[in-house]
């Protein structure tokens, strides 16, 4: 199922059936490129159907040079998209690497598909981000990854809730700025605000690669947490 480009800023490629009638290969023609030129615009694509027995595998090969973490793929059966419980119910979607994601069919039995791509990272173009833990160590624990560009600097206002074994609860709001200069990720300022019933719980922020990480710190029970950040670039 490998997707093809007619330049190197070609985006898109759709298979659409001829109608069976009279002027059905130009209406053919007129849609696929409908759906070429749309697929530019978008920086998405389409891939080719195909038909996939259980268990299998089929690669996906795009020039986006992006992780799986930042594409967006969504399944279509029947010309429509499938809810994403059915997705991730019937479809296993994994990296093979920077080029290439593979789909495994893992519904039970044989299934045919398009699936459809998208090459931008939403998060970073709604400004959102959320994540969840489940801690059992009084260790800090990543939570929460924010990818932050290499020369920009943000500010990320986080929400987090820790619930303790199901009974008590701790809230916190954590304000933090961070830059980003050549590769290197630094958090220049943090501030805290803590609803806490339990006080020997925290949280705070780091550099990680190219990402602002959250992390928390729990007591050494099983404390569920849940984060929402939500960054403003500049």
């Amino acid at each position: 199922m490998a997707i093809t480009t007619s330049s190197p800023y070609g985006r898109g490629q759709v298979s659409v059936p001829d109608l069976g009638h009279e002027g059905g290969a130009s209406l053919h023609t007129k849609v696929t490129n409908a759906f070429a030129e749309l697929s530019n615009q978008q920086t998405a694509r389409w891939t080719g159907e195909v038909t996939l027995a259980n268990s299998a595998t089929e690669n996906v090969v795009h020039n986006f040079g992006m992780t799986l973490s930042n594409l967006h793929v969504r399944i279509y059966e029947s010309g429509a998209p499938i809810s994403m419980e059915d997705q991730e119910a019937n479809y296993l979607i994994s990296q093979v690497d920077t080029d290439t994601i593979s789909i495994t069919n893992t519904s039970g039995g044989s299934k045919t598909f398009y699936a459809y791509v998208w090459g931008f990272d939403v998060r970073r173009l709604l400004g959102r981000w959320d994540g969840r833990v489940t801690a059992t160590t009084a260790l800090a624990t990543g939570c929460l990854d924010i990818f932050l560009p290499q020369n920009e600097s943000a500010m990320i206002r986080y929400m987090i809730s820790a619930r303790k074994d199901g009974t008590t609860a701790n809230s916190y709001e954590l304000l933090v700025q961070a830059e980003n200069n050549a590769g290197t990720i630094t958090v220049t300022e943090m501030r805290r605000t803590e609803l806490e019933e339990v006080t020997s719980m925290d949280v705070g922020a780091i550099g990680a690669g190219n990402e602002v990480r959250l992390q928390v710190t729990g007591d050494g029970t099983n404390i569920d947490w849940f984060a929402v950040g939500e960054i403003t670039y500049f």
